[in-house]
Protein backbone atom coordinates (compact mmCIF):
# COMPACT_ATOMS: atom_id res chain seq x y z
CA UNK A 1 0.00 0.00 0.00
CA UNK A 2 2.78 2.41 0.99
CA UNK A 3 4.72 1.60 -2.19
CA UNK A 4 1.64 2.37 -4.27
CA UNK A 5 1.30 5.80 -2.60
CA UNK A 6 4.99 6.59 -3.19
CA UNK A 7 4.66 5.71 -6.88
CA UNK A 8 1.67 8.04 -7.18
CA UNK A 9 3.52 10.92 -5.53
CA UNK A 10 6.50 10.38 -7.82
CA UNK A 11 4.27 10.51 -10.92
CA UNK A 12 2.60 13.75 -9.76
CA UNK A 13 5.99 15.37 -9.02
CA UNK A 14 7.32 14.49 -12.46
CA UNK A 15 4.21 15.93 -14.13
CA UNK A 16 4.47 19.18 -12.09
CA UNK A 17 8.17 19.52 -12.86
CA UNK A 18 7.43 19.13 -16.57
CA UNK A 19 4.77 21.83 -16.38
CA UNK A 20 7.09 24.26 -14.53
CA UNK A 21 10.17 23.63 -16.64
CA UNK A 22 11.76 26.85 -18.01
CA UNK A 23 13.53 26.68 -21.36
CA UNK A 24 15.93 29.49 -22.32
CA UNK A 25 16.80 30.47 -25.90
CA UNK A 26 20.34 29.09 -25.91
CA UNK A 27 22.09 26.45 -27.94
CA UNK A 28 22.84 24.49 -24.75
CA UNK A 29 19.77 22.26 -25.05
CA UNK A 30 21.27 18.81 -25.34
CA UNK A 31 24.48 18.78 -23.37
CA UNK A 32 26.19 17.18 -20.44
CA UNK A 33 26.89 18.46 -16.95
CA UNK A 34 30.55 19.13 -17.74
CA UNK A 35 30.03 20.58 -21.23
CA UNK A 36 29.22 24.19 -20.35
CA UNK A 37 29.99 25.84 -23.68
CA UNK A 38 27.21 28.14 -24.84
CA UNK A 39 28.54 29.75 -27.99
CA UNK A 40 26.65 32.71 -29.49
CA UNK A 41 24.85 32.42 -32.77
CA UNK A 42 26.91 32.64 -35.93
CA UNK A 43 24.46 34.58 -38.07
CA UNK A 44 27.28 36.87 -39.18
CA UNK A 45 27.96 38.76 -42.38
CA UNK A 46 26.38 41.48 -44.47
CA UNK A 47 22.73 42.31 -43.80
CA UNK A 48 22.57 45.16 -46.31
CA UNK A 49 24.45 45.33 -49.58
CA UNK A 50 25.79 48.06 -51.88
CA UNK A 51 23.22 50.79 -52.66
CA UNK A 52 20.61 49.20 -50.38
CA UNK A 53 18.27 51.79 -48.92
CA UNK A 54 18.26 51.79 -45.12
CA UNK A 55 16.56 53.61 -42.26
CA UNK A 56 18.08 54.88 -39.04
CA UNK A 57 19.06 52.00 -36.73
CA UNK A 58 19.03 49.21 -39.31
CA UNK A 59 21.84 46.67 -39.01
CA UNK A 60 24.30 46.70 -41.90
CA UNK A 61 26.89 44.11 -40.92
CA UNK A 62 27.33 41.57 -38.10
CA UNK A 63 30.89 40.56 -37.28
CA UNK A 64 33.26 39.42 -34.56
CA UNK A 65 36.10 41.92 -34.48
CA UNK A 66 36.42 44.87 -36.80
CA UNK A 67 36.72 43.32 -40.24
CA UNK A 68 34.77 46.36 -41.42
CA UNK A 69 34.96 49.79 -39.78
CA UNK A 70 32.13 52.33 -39.38
CA UNK A 71 32.29 55.07 -42.00
CA UNK A 72 30.05 58.09 -42.70
CA UNK A 73 26.73 57.97 -40.82
CA UNK A 74 27.45 54.50 -39.39
CA UNK A 75 27.81 53.47 -35.74
CA UNK A 76 29.35 50.40 -34.11
CA UNK A 77 27.98 48.39 -31.17
CA UNK A 78 29.81 46.63 -28.36
CA UNK A 79 29.64 43.35 -30.34
CA UNK A 80 31.09 45.16 -33.40
CA UNK A 81 27.73 45.26 -35.19
CA UNK A 82 27.56 48.12 -37.70
CA UNK A 83 24.27 50.05 -37.93
CA UNK A 84 22.95 53.10 -39.78
CA UNK A 85 22.86 56.48 -38.02
CA UNK A 86 21.02 58.23 -40.87
CA UNK A 87 18.57 57.12 -43.57
CA UNK A 88 20.29 56.72 -46.91
CA UNK A 89 22.10 54.25 -49.15
CA UNK A 90 24.77 51.73 -48.11
CA UNK A 91 28.26 52.11 -49.55
CA UNK A 92 31.24 49.77 -49.11
CA UNK A 93 34.44 51.73 -49.70
CA UNK A 94 38.14 52.30 -48.98
CA UNK A 95 39.57 55.49 -47.50
CA UNK A 96 42.97 56.73 -48.78
CA UNK A 97 43.67 58.21 -45.33
CA UNK A 98 43.33 54.70 -43.79
CA UNK A 99 44.67 52.32 -46.46
CA UNK A 100 44.57 49.21 -44.21
CA UNK A 101 40.87 49.51 -43.29
CA UNK A 102 37.62 48.71 -45.07
CA UNK A 103 34.62 50.92 -44.36
CA UNK A 104 30.85 50.75 -44.58
CA UNK A 105 29.05 54.08 -44.83
CA UNK A 106 25.62 55.49 -45.52
CA UNK A 107 25.43 58.12 -48.27
CA UNK A 108 22.55 60.58 -48.32
CA UNK A 109 21.95 60.14 -52.07
CA UNK A 110 22.22 57.04 -54.23
CA UNK A 111 24.58 58.82 -56.66
CA UNK A 112 27.03 59.90 -53.93
CA UNK A 113 30.44 58.24 -53.74
CA UNK A 114 32.22 57.62 -50.46
CA UNK A 115 34.43 58.83 -48.97
CA UNK A 116 33.40 62.45 -49.42
CA UNK A 117 36.38 64.77 -50.19
CA UNK A 118 38.23 65.30 -46.89
CA UNK A 119 38.87 69.02 -47.34
CA UNK A 120 35.36 69.98 -48.44
CA UNK A 121 32.21 70.52 -46.34
CA UNK A 122 30.61 67.20 -45.38
CA UNK A 123 27.05 66.71 -46.70
CA UNK A 124 24.62 66.25 -43.80
CA UNK A 125 20.95 66.59 -42.98
CA UNK A 126 20.15 69.73 -41.04
CA UNK A 127 16.43 68.96 -40.79
CA UNK A 128 13.95 66.42 -42.03
CA UNK A 129 10.80 68.55 -42.34
CA UNK A 130 10.00 72.12 -43.30
CA UNK A 131 8.50 74.06 -40.42
CA UNK A 132 5.73 76.63 -40.94
CA UNK A 133 6.80 80.26 -40.53
CA UNK A 134 5.19 80.57 -37.09
CA UNK A 135 6.77 77.38 -35.74
CA UNK A 136 10.14 78.21 -37.30
CA UNK A 137 10.30 81.62 -35.59
CA UNK A 138 9.23 80.01 -32.31
CA UNK A 139 11.97 77.39 -32.63
CA UNK A 140 14.60 80.03 -33.44
CA UNK A 141 13.64 82.18 -30.45
CA UNK A 142 13.43 79.30 -27.96
CA UNK A 143 15.87 79.44 -25.05
CA UNK A 144 16.18 77.10 -22.06
CA UNK A 145 15.01 78.54 -18.73
CA UNK A 146 18.58 78.78 -17.42
CA UNK A 147 19.64 80.84 -20.44
CA UNK A 148 16.53 83.02 -20.17
CA UNK A 149 17.41 83.87 -16.56
CA UNK A 150 20.99 84.74 -17.50
CA UNK A 151 20.10 86.66 -20.67
CA UNK A 152 19.46 90.10 -19.05
CA UNK A 153 22.77 89.94 -17.16
CA UNK A 154 24.70 88.90 -20.28
CA UNK A 155 23.07 91.64 -22.37
CA UNK A 156 23.89 94.23 -19.69
CA UNK A 157 27.55 93.16 -19.68
CA UNK A 158 27.67 93.31 -23.48
CA UNK A 159 26.24 96.84 -23.42
CA UNK A 160 28.83 97.89 -20.83
CA UNK A 161 31.64 96.43 -22.93
CA UNK A 162 30.35 98.23 -26.03
CA UNK A 163 30.15 101.52 -24.13
CA UNK A 164 33.73 101.10 -22.85
CA UNK A 165 34.89 100.31 -26.37
CA UNK A 166 33.21 103.41 -27.78
CA UNK A 167 34.66 105.57 -24.99
CA UNK A 168 38.14 104.22 -25.67
CA UNK A 169 37.69 104.81 -29.40
CA UNK A 170 36.75 108.46 -28.79
CA UNK A 171 39.77 108.87 -26.48
CA UNK A 172 42.12 107.47 -29.13
CA UNK A 173 40.71 109.84 -31.76
CA UNK A 174 41.27 112.85 -29.46
CA UNK A 175 44.84 111.81 -28.60
CA UNK A 176 45.76 111.04 -32.20
CA UNK A 177 44.76 114.56 -33.22
CA UNK A 178 47.41 115.92 -30.81
CA UNK A 179 50.31 114.37 -32.76
CA UNK A 180 51.77 116.67 -35.39
CA UNK A 181 52.25 113.97 -38.03
CA UNK A 182 48.57 112.93 -37.85
CA UNK A 183 46.89 116.35 -37.92
CA UNK A 184 46.48 116.22 -41.69
CA UNK A 185 44.34 113.07 -41.53
CA UNK A 186 40.66 113.51 -42.34
CA UNK A 187 38.02 112.58 -39.77
CA UNK A 188 37.26 109.33 -41.60
CA UNK A 189 40.93 108.30 -41.75
CA UNK A 190 41.38 109.33 -38.12
CA UNK A 191 38.57 106.95 -37.18
CA UNK A 192 40.26 104.13 -39.13
CA UNK A 193 43.49 104.85 -37.21
CA UNK A 194 41.62 104.83 -33.88
CA UNK A 195 39.94 101.51 -34.71
CA UNK A 196 43.36 100.06 -35.54
CA UNK A 197 44.71 101.21 -32.16
CA UNK A 198 41.66 99.69 -30.46
CA UNK A 199 42.50 96.32 -32.06
CA UNK A 200 46.17 96.62 -31.09
CA UNK A 201 45.17 97.51 -27.52
CA UNK A 202 43.10 94.32 -27.30
CA UNK A 203 45.95 92.16 -28.61
CA UNK A 204 48.43 93.73 -26.17
CA UNK A 205 46.12 93.10 -23.22
CA UNK A 206 45.83 89.52 -24.44
CA UNK A 207 49.59 89.03 -24.07
CA UNK A 208 50.88 89.60 -27.60
CA UNK A 209 53.90 91.76 -28.41
CA UNK A 210 53.54 95.16 -30.08
CA UNK A 211 55.01 93.82 -33.32
CA UNK A 212 52.61 90.85 -33.44
CA UNK A 213 49.65 93.06 -32.50
CA UNK A 214 50.33 95.45 -35.38
CA UNK A 215 50.72 92.56 -37.82
CA UNK A 216 47.47 90.89 -36.67
CA UNK A 217 45.49 94.13 -36.93
CA UNK A 218 46.57 94.59 -40.57
CA UNK A 219 46.15 90.93 -41.49
CA UNK A 220 42.63 90.55 -40.11
CA UNK A 221 41.41 93.81 -41.65
CA UNK A 222 42.51 92.54 -45.08
CA UNK A 223 41.06 89.09 -44.37
CA UNK A 224 37.64 90.46 -43.32
CA UNK A 225 37.55 92.71 -46.38
CA UNK A 226 38.24 89.75 -48.69
CA UNK A 227 35.46 87.78 -46.99
CA UNK A 228 33.09 90.68 -47.64
CA UNK A 229 33.97 90.40 -51.35
CA UNK A 230 33.18 86.66 -51.33
CA UNK A 231 29.83 87.34 -49.66
CA UNK A 232 29.03 89.89 -52.36
CA UNK A 233 28.95 92.85 -49.96
CA UNK A 234 31.86 94.65 -51.67
CA UNK A 235 33.22 94.92 -55.18
CA UNK A 236 36.81 93.80 -55.73
CA UNK A 237 37.96 97.32 -56.69
CA UNK A 238 36.44 98.82 -53.54
CA UNK A 239 38.04 96.14 -51.38
CA UNK A 240 41.50 96.72 -52.91
CA UNK A 241 41.14 100.48 -52.38
CA UNK A 242 40.12 99.99 -48.73
CA UNK A 243 43.06 97.66 -48.04
CA UNK A 244 45.55 100.07 -49.67
CA UNK A 245 44.17 103.02 -47.68
CA UNK A 246 44.30 101.03 -44.46
CA UNK A 247 47.92 99.97 -45.02
CA UNK A 248 48.99 103.58 -45.68
CA UNK A 249 47.26 104.81 -42.52
CA UNK A 250 48.69 101.88 -40.53
CA UNK A 251 52.24 102.71 -41.68
CA UNK A 252 51.82 106.36 -40.69
CA UNK A 253 50.25 105.54 -37.30
CA UNK A 254 52.88 102.91 -36.44
CA UNK A 255 55.67 105.41 -37.18
CA UNK A 256 54.03 108.04 -34.99
CA UNK A 257 52.53 106.40 -31.88
CA UNK A 258 52.89 103.31 -29.71
CA UNK A 259 51.58 101.96 -26.41
CA UNK A 260 53.60 102.11 -23.21
CA UNK A 261 53.57 99.55 -20.38
CA UNK A 262 50.33 101.05 -19.00
CA UNK A 263 48.57 100.91 -22.40
CA UNK A 264 48.77 104.68 -22.86
CA UNK A 265 49.51 106.30 -26.23
CA UNK A 266 53.02 107.78 -26.44
CA UNK A 267 55.43 108.85 -29.17
CA UNK A 268 56.74 105.91 -31.14
CA UNK A 269 60.34 104.89 -30.42
CA UNK A 270 62.64 103.03 -32.79
CA UNK A 271 64.52 99.90 -31.76
CA UNK A 272 67.73 101.93 -31.27
CA UNK A 273 65.95 104.44 -29.02
CA UNK A 274 64.41 101.64 -26.97
CA UNK A 275 67.80 99.96 -26.51
CA UNK A 276 69.34 103.28 -25.48
CA UNK A 277 66.59 103.89 -22.90
CA UNK A 278 66.99 100.34 -21.64
CA UNK A 279 70.75 100.80 -21.14
CA UNK A 280 70.19 104.16 -19.38
CA UNK A 281 67.60 102.65 -17.02
CA UNK A 282 69.88 99.72 -16.18
CA UNK A 283 72.78 102.09 -15.47
CA UNK A 284 70.60 104.20 -13.15
CA UNK A 285 69.41 101.09 -11.30
CA UNK A 286 72.98 99.85 -10.94
CA UNK A 287 74.12 103.20 -9.54
CA UNK A 288 71.17 103.30 -7.13
CA UNK A 289 71.98 99.77 -5.96
CA UNK A 290 75.62 100.68 -5.33
CA UNK A 291 74.58 103.70 -3.24
CA UNK A 292 72.30 101.49 -1.15
CA UNK A 293 75.12 98.98 -0.55
CA UNK A 294 77.53 101.76 0.49
CA UNK A 295 74.94 103.28 2.81
CA UNK A 296 74.20 99.88 4.39
CA UNK A 297 77.92 99.08 4.95
CA UNK A 298 78.51 102.51 6.57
Amino acid sequence: MLAFINDGVRVVRSQVSQLMQVRHATKKVVSSKTHMQDSPGKRLGAKKYENSEVKTGQILYRQRGTKWYPGFNVGIGKDHTLFALEPGFVKYYLDPFHPKRKFIGVALNREDKLPYPHFEPTPRRLGRALLPERDASKEAEYLPRKVQLLKPEVEQKLREREEKRNTKLSTFMEKLAEFEALKELSKENLQIAAQRLLKIDGYLRGGKSLKDSRFNATFYFAYDTKLAVKRGELAQDEADAQIDTYKKIALLVDKTVMFDAKYQLVKNLTEEELESLKATSLAELDQHWRLLVVHASA
